[in-house]
């Protein structure tokens, strides 16, 4: 089986955000292989108190483990919630979008920038200071993948968004990503999701 050339890290995200799954549940995933990072995807914490405590839990579980945890599209939850920084889907005016972050969270935090396959607005995001940029594995530039070109000619790092397998986060790897994105759909069961973070990171480290 062929394995990538460079180290690839794992970059969970929780479909639903803070789900409650029980801290044993984080725990196992995290402890089943390498994780560079946990996104708490969009979800019900807006708006509710015990909402943002059950956030607040998840993210120092994944902290723990000395994990990144991120927090999507929202820089004042991620600042309340003690998170590590914030994920910010495509925006109109990503200036706007990465200022008002960076003012909610400060210098150190992560602000990872998903450009909806636009080229032109990855550029913008890693010209404007984004620790990452998330690009669509389908996407094509000049005959090539995006990921490829991106990884040959930018020092950004990039996470290719939305491996489904161990097989698909293997190819993305090889094209050059030094981040996959692997989603727990809120459906999979702790054994699964355990199991499936298990295989993925094992191709990822080369």
């Amino acid at each position: 089986m062929t394995q990538p050339q460079h180290d690839c890290g794992l970059y969970l995200a929780i479909e639903g955000g803070a789900l409650r799954y029980e801290a044993s549940f984080l725990d196992a995933v995290l402890g089943a292989g390498h994780v560079a990072c946990v996104l708490f995807e969009a979800a019900g914490w807006q708006g509710s108190s015990n909402g943002i405590d059950a956030l607040r839990d998840d993210v120092q579980c994944v902290q723990s483990h000395e994990v990144a945890a991120l927090v999507a599209d929202d820089a004042e939850i991620a600042r309340n919630v003690g998170a590590d920084g914030v994920h910010l889907s495509e925006s109109a005016d990503l200036e706007f979008a990465i200022g008002e972050a960076r003012n909610a969270l400060g210098d150190g935090a992560i602000v990872g920038v998903h450009p909806g396959g636009s080229k032109h607005q990855a550029m913008m995001a890693g010209e404007l200071g984004a620790e990452y940029v998330a690009l669509d594995p389908g996407e094509q530039f000049s005959g090539e993948s995006l990921i490829g070109w991106w990884a040959a000619v930018v020092e950004v790092p990039c996470v290719a968004w939305g491996a489904t397998d161990s097989d698909q986060a293997r190819r993305f790897a090889e094209d050059g990503a030094d981040f996959v994105m692997l989603r727990l759909e809120a459906s999979l069961v702790p054994e699964h999701a355990r199991d499936l973070v298990s295989k993925v990171s094992a191709v990822l480290r080369a």
